[in-house]
């Protein structure tokens, strides 16, 4: 197990061979951009919790998560961890719900499609 164990902080992700910096703070970056552009479409404050999941690893938290930190899993934890949260939370008003929802069916069309290196 502890070939396959990284520990987190909250603020670095340690592997048993290196550690990385850059992956919490691009969660970061990335939902602070994602409620950011909410609030420009539809006029809300739109907290946007961020999720960073490593497939194959276990996570060991060292230090306890406070409300704003990014969420860092494994794949296996994801549902445990989304079932959790809606029944701890009051879940969005279903309309602003759907606002969301048109937003980001509108902005994931508008994206061109990549040929990835994997694809050739």
């Amino acid at each position: 197990m502890k070939n396959a164990q990284v520990i987190t902080d909250g603020r670095e992700l340690r592997f048993p061979k290196w550690t990385d910096h850059k992956s919490v703070k691009q969660s970061k970056d990335a939902a602070m951009w994602l409620s950011q552009w909410l609030h420009r479409e539809t006029g809300e404050r739109i907290f946007v919790r961020p999720l960073l999941v490593i497939p194959g690893w276990y996570v060991t938290r060292n230090a306890p998560a406070g409300e704003n930190d990014v969420v860092i899993l494994n794949e296996k934890q994801i549902k445990g961890y989304i079932r959790g949260r809606t029944s701890a939370n009051k879940p969005l008003p279903p309309k602003q719900m759907e606002r969301i929802i048109n937003k980001l069916e509108e902005k994931s069309r508008d994206v061109e499609p990549q040929v990835s290196r994997y694809d050739k």
